[in-house]
């Protein structure tokens, strides 16, 4: 009835009533069914992977392993292109649960990412415990990767950790070439923003997806 909406004024409301863990279902099943279009449609040197956001309450529900594994053989997805993405604050609580749940999730070769990098107190402490693919930056950093010299610094020792550990670091917030710019040369691999896209539809994503192809 509402039309559009963003998450901010349903998600709360939905993790308070549990109904988090039926969306959240239905966003993982829409993800993986598209991603598998675009990547038998857009041939690329490098497969296509898609990120999917998981909740806390998405590590209390029984069925998310079965859930993902079912999925990964119905679309047949190679499993390391679907990437679940775990905020540190998710780990704050029951970690040896959280920690025997990525694990089987590795098991299953599913990708696996560490959001919001930097934000808690025992971030290396993460890297040390959980089998992580990819490491995000947390998007205060990359406000001032421009105008401080000690986060550019801290960004850049960061990237070396990510890529001496075999993970991908991926920049968050980015707005601006010279962000962009100052990133890559401190060897941040990946990055997302509005320099890039704003959000798109599936339908208008796809149209960038054509524009790389082009010649």
């Amino acid at each position: 009835h509402r039309g559009m909406l963003y998450p901010s004024s349903f998600l709360p409301l939905a993790e308070a009533s549990g109904f988090i863990i039926e969306i959240d279902k239905w966003c993982l099943q829409r993800a993986a069914s598209q991603l598998k279009v675009w990547q038998d449609r857009f041939r690329m040197t490098t497969p296509l992977w898609m990120s999917v956001n998981a909740s806390v309450s998405d590590f209390s529900d029984v069925g998310l392993l079965e859930l993902v594994s079912g999925m990964v053989v119905v679309t047949g997805l190679e499993p390391e292109t679907l990437v679940i993405e775990i905020t540190e604050s998710m780990l704050l609580d029951n970690s040896d649960q959280n920690l025997r749940l990525l694990t089987q999730l590795r098991e299953l070769g599913v990708g696996l990412a560490l959001d919001d990098f930097g934000t808690a107190f025992s971030s290396l402490s993460y890297l040390r415990r959980f089998p992580f693919d990819h490491l995000k930056l947390d998007i205060s950093f990359i406000a001032e990767v421009l105008t401080s010299t000690r986060t550019l610094l801290l960004v850049e020792e960061i990237c070396h950790l990510s890529k001496s550990m075999g993970m991908r670091s991926i920049a968050e917030g980015i707005e601006q070439r010279e962000q962009a710019d100052v990133l890559r040369s401190v060897g941040c691999e990946f990055g997302q923003g509005y320099l890039f896209s704003k959000p798109l539809a599936a339908e208008e994503c796809e149209q960038l997806l054509i524009a790389q192809m082009e010649p």
